[in-house]
């Protein structure tokens, strides 16, 4: 199926830079854009709509072709392509959140054509983040006195759930909190949406959320058997895992403790003190830092 991807940058031998975005359904290219459109000038920046997000979303798409390994089938596919297309044996690969779980997959079998490997709210053990978030959100309900909150959760329970609607109960109070970003994450990921010249007008008011529904709802029962623990802990490629201090979404403490664990040639851990879930468009100075003076220079 067609799938769109943007690709920027202010010299084409620059290194390529391909980016995974999270949701699964959720493109992060508007945040790139807004946000770290600086790294177009050390990167070629590949932002790719995966299929059924946003401008490669429609509703023609077959439910079953929505799964996790055609879409590490997708991105091997890219990979190729844009090897090929800029004449290099070699690319960085970056994962947020849902786009680490396929980076991790992806890099764990083609680690001959990855230079480097850049996690943001790394995945691990599905099951055990959606515990630990939903502890943290009854936590600070309770802590606020948060009537609303503490009986919205208590009616849910403790994951895991297989009906999203649970999982979405779970989130709006993580997010409310400032476990997705720590402030105002709407108003953040609205505004850089609403301003992005790649997007129509039905991007941004239909396929944009039709295509997060669609993703999440056909991909969320697999999702919750994700597990890096058995698929990713060897890795074969130097591993640069940035987290949010206050990331209730994909848990801070299980990130460092999946990074204690795997093995590596190198392995790096940065933490972003004032961020939560969304870290590089939180702190975009800082994840520049990490990119140029640390990625960049070690692996070029």
């Amino acid at each position: 199926m067609k799938q769109w991807v943007l690709i920027r940058g202010y010299n084409k031998n620059n290194p390529v830079l391909l980016i995974l975005h999270g949701g699964p359904g959720s493109p992060e290219l508007a945040m790139h854009r807004k946000y770290n459109s600086a790294l177009e000038k050390h990167f070629t920046v590949i932002n790719w709509e995966q299929r059924g997000s946003c401008k490669s979303y429609n509703k023609g798409i077959p439910k079953d072709t929505m799964k996790i390994p055609v879409f590490v089938s997708d991105a091997r596919e890219l990979v190729q392509y844009l090897k090929k297309r800029f004449n290099t044996q070699k690319i960085f690969l970056e994962g947020h959140s849902w786009g680490s779980a396929i980076g991790a997959l992806l890099v764990q079998q083609i680690p001959q054509d990855i230079k480097a490997y850049i996690a943001i709210g790394e995945a691990s053990d599905v099951i055990e983040n959606e515990i630990a978030g939903y502890d943290r959100a009854m936590a600070e309900a309770k802590k606020r006195n948060n009537k609303a909150a503490i009986k919205e959760l208590s009616a849910i329970g403790r994951p895991p759930y297989q009906e999203l609607k649970k999982t979405g109960v779970e989130r709006k109070w993580v997010m409310q909190f400032g476990g997705t970003v720590k402030n105002g994450a709407m108003q953040m990921i609205a505004s850089a949406l609403f301003n992005c010249r790649e997007y129509t007008a039905a991007d941004k008011i239909l396929n944009y959320a039709q295509g997060s529904l669609f993703s999440l709802t056909s991909l969320w029962p697999e999702i919750l058997e994700g597990n890096m623990y058995k698929s990713a802990l060897e890795w074969k490629v130097p591993v640069y895992i940035m987290a949010g201090r206050h990331d209730a979404t994909v848990v801070y403490a299980l990130q460092e403790k999946y990074f204690n664990f795997i093995k590596a040639p190198k392995k790096y851990f940065f933490t972003f003190e004032n961020s939560a879930h969304m870290c590089a468009y939180e702190e975009p100075e800082k994840y520049l830092d990490i990119m140029v003076n640390k990625v960049l220079k070690e692996n070029k």
